[in-house]
């Protein structure tokens, strides 16, 4: 980026047409054709809570401001999370987030964090063209509405939820966490948990019972022991 890091100006939001190479979280492969909605918002440490250890859950109240901008363009629906950065709907993922942040020579400040919100939403895409895993898996709001529904709609709402509950946050740090537990995919689901333990990778399995304040998702065993996860991927749910 060079000198011309002294130019650039926060928050700063990145809108694309189209994406040749999207990936998600994992290193998925994010499908992304015409109609889907992607951008990434840059923002620093400065616009989020002075409590460091809140910031991890900025994926969590991401996906409830993206959600809450869902239903502003389409009130007929009932848009679920998945933790901890997809969006659902009827079953099938609508969206998906990806947060990466950079600090030290690669930002203009040792002192400052960067923070690339990425988002996925499924809005209007020709659904013919798309591969017969994603037809079985995902689904798009003009799919799930019947309507034609433009991507620079759900834009603008997520912009102003975006704004709107980072600057609550920094306030009240809970603020995502009712709106979540009520749109919690995976609550009362048996699940399948991939993370890694001082023993290595290890799956767990068990009932989700939903996720704590402080972001961590909640599952316990057939033995009645309750485990927290601050990081893994839902492998399988019945």
């Amino acid at each position: 980026m060079g000198s011309e890091q002294s130019e650039l100006q926060f928050p700063a939001l990145l809108v694309a047409d189209r994406q040749t190479q999207g990936r998600g979280r994992g290193g998925h492969v994010w499908w992304s054709p015409d109609g889907c909605l992607m951008l990434t918002l840059v923002i620093t440490s400065e616009q989020l809570p002075v409590d460091r250890s809140l910031w991890s859950q900025l994926a969590l109240l991401t996906g409830v401001s993206a959600a809450a901008a869902v239903d502003t363009v389409c009130p007929e629906l009932n848009v679920q999370l998945k933790w901890p950065n997809d969006l659902y709907l009827k079953g099938k993922k609508l969206g998906g987030i990806l947060i990466e942040s950079f600090s030290g020579e690669r930002v203009l400040s040792s002192e400052r964090t960067l923070f690339a919100i990425g988002i996925g939403i499924n809005v209007a895409m020709d659904w013919q063209s798309a591969p017969s895993e994603v037809q079985s898996r995902a689904t798009c709001l003009s799919q799930a509405t019947a309507r034609t529904i433009k991507p620079e709609e759900v834009l603008h709402e997520l912009v102003v939820q975006l704004a709107s509950h980072i600057n609550r946050w920094k306030e009240q740090p809970a603020c995502w966490f009712d709106d979540w537990h009520q749109r919690c995919f995976l609550s009362g689901r048996v699940i399948s948990v991939n993370t890694l333990r001082d023993s290595g990778k290890q799956i767990l399995s068990g009932l989700c019972e939903g996720v704590a304040q402080d972001g961590q998702l909640l599952l316990r065993t057939e033995n009645g022991a309750l485990h927290s996860f601050n990081a893994g991927e839902v492998v399988s749910w019945s």
